[in-house]
This record gives C-alpha cells, sequence and structure tokens, in this order.
C-alpha cells in the first residue's frame, strides 16, 4: 500500500496569540521569526513541509500574505479549524461544519487552492468533523491519537493552562479524551457520504501505543527519544511527524516574559531547538527516509489501494 521510505513533517501553527487569547496588541513572532527557522531548515534539507493554520489568524493581512508566500514556495497548507476551540469534538454537527468552512475559505483565498488536510485541536476527532471534512473533499484528517499518553497530555494541559481563555474548554473536552485511546493505529478510511474517501491518519505510535511527536523529545531526553522516534518510525506505515511552533520558540523572541507562562518548551534557546530538530533529520536521513508533503504522502500512500 505504501512506499515506506516517504514520510512528511506537519507543523502545527499554534501560535503566541491563539495560546494568550488572540491578544490585538502582541507583536507575534509566530508567522515571522519562527517561521522563518522552519523555512531555513527545510530550505537547506531541500524538503517541503505541511502547515496547519488557524483560519482566525489569517484575517491579519500580514499573516494572510506570508501564507500565500508560503504556498507559492511549494509548503503544503491545511486547516487547523477557525478558533482553535480545543473542545471541538464535542461540538454539534452545524457548529463543527462552521468552525472548518470558516478556515477552509480564508485558506483558500490566501493561496489559490483548497486546503485538503485537517488537524483538529488538541487531537479532537468526532464523527461530525470528520462528516464535514468528507463534505468539504478533505483527503485526509490527522485528529487521531490511539496512545494512552492523551491521558497525561490532557492532565498537563488543565493544569498549564490554568487561569487561560483556553481553560475552560480543555475541561469541556473531559472524558471525550479516552475515546480514540483504543483507536486503530493504522490509517483508516471514513465515508461522509461522497465518493471520496476521508483518509484518518492517527499520530504515529510504537506497538506499545506511545505516541511519538518532536515535543516529547523536550521532556524525555535525546537518547529515549531517540529510541521512540526510530520505534515509531518502523511501526507505523504512513509516517507524519508533528511539530508545533514553540518547537523553534523560545523566550528571547518575546517581548514580555510573562508570555511564556502558557508556552511549553519556551526556556530552550533557538540554538538547542535548532539542533534538535536537526538530529531528527539526521535520523530520518539514517533511515533512508524521503520527506515530502502529507498531502503527496496520503495520495500515494492510498493510490493503488483505490484504484
Amino acid at each position: 500500500m505504501n512506499d515506506r521510505r516517504k514520510i512528511s513533517i506537519d507543523v502545527h501553527l499554534d501560535s503566541v496569540s491563539e495560546v494568550i487569547g488572540f491578544s490585538k496588541v502582541l507583536d507575534d513572532p509566530s508567522y515571522f521569526t519562527v517561521m522563518d527557522r522552519f523555512l531555513k531548515i527545510a530550505d537547506q534539507r531541500g524538503f517541503k513541509l505541511s502547515l496547519f493554520l488557524i483560519g482566525r489568524e489569517l484575517e491579519d493581512a500580514k499573516k494572510f500574505a506570508q501564507v500565500g508566500q508560503w504556498q507559492k514556495l511549494g509548503h503544503e497548507i491545511g486547516n487547523h479549524s477557525y478558533n482553535h476551540h480545543v473542545d471541538l469534538s464535542r461540538f454539534d454537527a452545524a457548529s463543527c461544519h462552521e468552525e472548518v468552512h470558516r478556515a477552509h475559505q480564508i485558506i483558500e483565498a490566501a493561496c489559490g487552492v483548497p486546503p485538503v488536510g485537517f488537524i483538529s485541536p488538541g487531537w479532537g476527532g468526532s464523527h461530525n468533523l470528520w462528516t464535514s471534512l468528507a463534505k468539504l473533499g478533505y483527503s485526509y484528517d490527522t485528529s487521531l491519537f490511539p496512545s494512552w499518553l492523551m491521558l497525561p497530555q490532557y492532565l498537563f494541559w488543565i493544569t498549564r493552562f490554568f487561569g487561560n481563555p483556553r481553560h475552560g474548554r480543555f475541561l469541556r473536552r473531559g472524558w471525550d479524551v479516552h475515546r480514540h485511546l483504543l483507536a486503530s493505529r493504522e490509517a483508516v478510511s471514513f465515508n461522509g457520504g461522497n465518493n471520496t474517501n476521508l483518509h484518518i491518519l492517527p499520530i504515529p505510535t510504537t506497538r506499545h501505543r506511545i505516541a511519538c511527536w518532536h515535543s516529547l523529545a523536550f521532556y524525555l531526553g535525546w537518547d529515549r527519544y531517540e529510541r521512540l522516534l526510530r520505534s515509531a518510525l518502523r511501526s507505523t506505515p504512513v509516517f507524519h511527524y508533528v511539530m508545533h511552533v514553540g518547537d523553534l520558540l523560545s523566550s528571547e523572541d518575546l517581548g514580555n516574559p510573562g508570555q511564556g507562562h502558557y508556552m511549553p518548551r519556551v526556556d530552550s534557546s533557538v540554538r538547542e531547538k535548532e539542533a534538535l530538530f536537526n538530529r531528527v533529520l539526521d535520523i530520518f536521513e539514517s533511515e533512508e527516509k524521503e520527506i515530502t508533503t502529507t498531502k503527496k504522502l496520503v495520495a500515494e500512500a492510498f493510490a493503488a489501494k483505490e484504484t
């Protein structure tokens, strides 16, 4: 089904502005200084990124124009919902569709082409979400987290974001975080009533259901994380590597040090973070992996199966 030599790198643009509540006075470095670091490394290494954007961010004319430039450079632009509500999985069908569709429209306006990939805030997949994506012609969604690590992740969210505008939404998510813990570790298809299938790609995991994404490297230490990453590469047929803005953001990027309270990993320096990303890329190279966009990865992985 899949050429396992190919993988993709997904960047979730959970910006500083979004994390602290869409401040209108913030000079947010996420779309400029921080993304320039991602793009520089991708250019040096010769690959394209898949970037998942919050639609509301593109109401800013400078960010809108910046996204269009990323598209022209060949990077994939995906949908990360309009408002980044972390309880999106609890929305009714109409409200869920509005969140997806509003972001879909503004991303298409910025890029000239519609997005075909989606990631829900907090990996909150749901039947309502997948139905909406299928109706809009999406080819894939990555909002499935079939790992027991969702339990400590949820505890981290509700403690770290206490006092933040998002805290109530994390609480409303509640027991919903358990729903996908025993879901399939392999990509599955969802038929939303049209002629094409929506492919649901779980976060990469090991055979012991340990999820693997870049942020964990800051907490596990390099040796343990390297073992986890290599195991997940062997265990996941369609592998997309998840990163966040915070993975290349440092406290030195913030004009107000207090803004870093809600930004995990912010105390590591830019130099340390760039070095860590390059170490991961060295592993991909040693494993003879070719980095492509998630859109192309999915298209090639399922082409033979659907013909």
